[in-house]
């Protein structure tokens, strides 16, 4: 029998992963990460998120379920984004330590240490690449002035959460987001330094980065919003001192080319009318977008599973009667 650490007897581990592009390759990988977390811990499961369009993949996540134990896969819609399905999947999780990762980091994570260092320190642990390498085509510097998230290339798709730490970040309009990036005001993330043997596993597919763009203005579109009423009404202030300028000119000179001030009376007039209703059109539309970020956007199509985390607990044969005159507890063998 193996013997574990005391400390990993103590808590469920959730593995997740959302599928990225080579569903087959994938499914045969989480075999080894079964075998990984069967040696390490008593008590985990995966959970595994892919999209509707990948059905033709039953077959082999039968296969799966049928020599694997404690994997859930959850099928998703087809338009659940990678960030939207990572979220999904952590909110699905039971685990006291969750653990988000991507196939092509599993070469490079311990995931066992992760999850004891998520649980030793209480806070959330993200992947750190090591090397010293920077792409000089990257424009996270640029994401990262613009949005409320410490964006840096080096930060990995491996993150480890407490589940005190999820349930806050479950209840945040940002949580797809939160799973892959640290804000700049609220929880801080500790760091994990990987190496990565030379490689770079955060190399995407231009459509992966066109997603964390879409995710990035989807999250932050109240606070876009709030930018573009400010503009519109400095742009609705000038128009309004265009207009007092033209009214000027018409009462100081003599020599107004004619109809000069009539146009700017009509120019200043439209861009401060439509200046002054795009603001308030703005500030609207950002109070609306905050409160409807709080609906799900995710539908879980379907669910299979193989889990048992209670197979080897063993009862004890012990039964506790109750004496019927002086209600004293007898045990009996």
């Amino acid at each position: 029998m193996n013997q574990m650490t005391p400390s990993r007897e103590e808590f469920l581990v959730s593995v997740c992963f959302a599928t990225d592009r080579n569903a087959i390759d994938e499914v045969n990988q989480i075999s080894g990460v079964v075998d990984i977390l069967e040696s390490k811990f008593r008590y985990w499961e995966i959970v595994y998120v892919l999209r509707e369009r990948q059905r033709s993949l039953v077959p082999q996540l039968e296969g799966l379920l049928s020599r694997c134990k404690n994997v859930r896969v959850i099928v998703l819609d087809n338009d659940a984004n990678i960030y939207q399905r990572r979220a999904i999947a952590a909110s699905e999780a039971i685990g006291d330590i969750v653990v988000l990762t991507s196939f092509s980091e599993l070469e490079f994570i311990d995931i066992p240490a992760f999850a004891q260092e998520a649980h030793s320190s209480g806070q959330i642990v993200i992947g750190r690449n090591a090397s010293n390498r920077w792409s000089p085509t990257s424009l996270h510097w640029l994401l990262a002035l613009v949005s409320s998230y410490r964006i840096n290339d080096k930060d990995l798709q491996t993150i480890a959460l407490p589940r005190t730490k999820l349930n806050a970040l479950v209840a945040r309009s940002t949580f797809t987001l939160d799973l892959r990036f640290e804000p700049k005001f609220g929880e801080r993330y500790a760091r994990w330094p990987v190496a990565t043997t030379g490689r770079d596993p955060r190399r995407s597919a231009i459509s992966d980065r066109y997603e964390l763009l879409e995710e990035l203005i989807s999250t932050s579109s109240p606070r876009i919003l709030r930018a573009y009423a400010a503009l519109s009404t400095v742009v609705a202030v000038l128009a309004t001192f265009y207009g007092l300028y033209a009214v000027a000119i018409l009462l100081l000179k003599s020599d107004v080319q004619a109809g000069w001030f009539s146009t700017a009376i009509v120019q200043s007039g439209s861009v401060a009318f439509i200046a002054m209703g795009m603001t308030t059109l703005a500030i609207g539309v950002a109070d609306i977008a905050e409160r409807l970020q709080g609906r799900s956007r995710y539908t879980i199509v379907d669910e299979m599973a193989n889990l048992n985390l209670f197979d080897q607990v063993n009862d004890i044969n012990v039964d506790l009667d109750l004496v019927s005159d002086d209600r004293r507890p007898r045990i009996e063998q």
